[in-house]
């Protein structure tokens, strides 16, 4: 007995263990996945550090999201090319969901021989169309039809999740990194970033990859720095972001204030990019009009392709009016082929028998 209670004592006085990683990882993508419905307003600042710093880009997002439905509003300034005065306004809309996906492109102003080369339908108008700010044709179907377009819009709630900006985030997956299942090793422990306690995550991935999260239980499970290393045949690359969450909602929603992500390359810092979330508004209703060809905001006249039936129309302001109907369904080259040598067998017999009829008539009268 007097065994029994020393090992009690012991089992009441050792610390309480860290939570398994799987534990704070789910928790930090359950806080992730309550977040239903939001509008999101965000400013993203990108600059490439070699061989000097300069400015890649800047761009404004204004992100609509519903479930499965994202509609996402890109406008993006480049930085002059050569001896032009001025870079390029392009903005374009993103609308998509599991079944269907359209967008619709207009150039604002540009001096870039890169973009009327990207934006013009035709060589011969490409200057009028940058001139006068002329949208390009939009276009609707589904995911897999539309190439790499479908390659920018991505799940809103994945923003500060991954190690990653913001441009890489349409090929990801909100449980990409945390709760993934191919690890050789793991382990979570107490560890505190500018003194804020949070659960330091780590594991290596089967194939050498390094995973670090530091997480913090008391801001919703929110991620405050998540880093990957790897080894490439370039050399070792760590990419990594930092977040400052922001309380929403009296604390019911974490979300990032501002993400800054960062590629190394064998410690040298190559790329560097920071996203201010401006405005943000989570789990309320969302206008479904903003999801639909309608909600474009498109002027009358312009031009739609839909690649799921192949037809191309134009847009009234309310509809689309055809211009062209679908071409016809595709002939099945054998059942016509069968269908044409029985007509001609019957052509055939039907001529055999009417000569045989005319020669019986022919010998009579003889």
């Amino acid at each position: 007995m007097a065994l029994l209670c020393v090992l009690c004592r012991l089992v009441e006085a050792a610390p309480v263990s860290a939570p398994a990683p799987a534990e704070v990882e789910e928790k930090a993508l359950a806080a992730r996945r309550a977040i239903v419905s939001g509008e999101l307003r965000i400013k993203a600042e990108r600059w490439k550090m070699q061989p000097q710093r300069r400015k890649a880009y800047d761009e404004e997002l204004t992100v609509f999201f519903d479930r499965d439905k994202v509609r996402l509003e890109r406008q993006q300034f480049l930085p002059p090319v050569g001896n032009a005065a001025d870079g390029t306004a392009e903005k374009t809309v993103y609308v998509a969901d599991d079944k269907e996906f359209m967008f619709y492109s207009n150039v604002l102003a540009s001096l870039d021989p890169r973009i009327a080369a990207k934006t013009a339908l035709d060589k011969t108008v490409g200057k009028e169309f940058l001139a006068e700010g002329r949208p390009v044709m939009a276009s609707k179907g589904r995911l897999d039809q539309m190439g790499g377009h479908a390659h920018r819009v991505f799940d809103p709630r994945t923003i500060g999740m991954l190690p990653m900006t913001l441009g890489a985030l349409p090929l990801s997956r909100l449980d990409l990194l945390l709760t993934r299942p191919d690890r050789k090793s793991t382990s979570t422990r107490e560890d505190s970033i500018g003194g804020e306690p949070v659960q330091r995550v780590e594991y290596e991935r089967k194939d050498g990859c390094w995973l670090r999260a530091w997480i913090s239980p008391a801001k919703n499970y929110s991620v405050l720095r998540m880093e990957i290393a790897d080894k490439r045949e370039d050399g070792q690359w760590l990419t990594s972001i930092e977040c400052r969450p922001k309380a929403h909602d009296d604390g019911a929603v974490w979300f990032p204030e501002s993400v800054t992500a960062r590629k190394h390359r064998n410690g040298e810092l190559m790329e560097e990019e920071i996203a201010t979330i401006r405005s943000a508004a989570f789990n309320q209703p969302v206008d479904p009009t903003l999801f639909t060809l309608e909600g474009l905001g498109m002027p009358p006249g312009r031009m739609i392709q839909d690649l799921s039936n192949r037809s191309t129309g134009t847009w009234d302001g309310e509809k689309v009016v055809p211009l062209m109907a679908p071409p016809p369904a595709p002939v099945d080259l054998e059942s016509e082929s069968r269908r044409t040598w029985l007509l001609l067998s019957w052509a055939a017999a039907a001529g055999a028998a009417l000569a045989f009829w005319v020669l019986r008539r022919r010998m009579a009268r003889a």
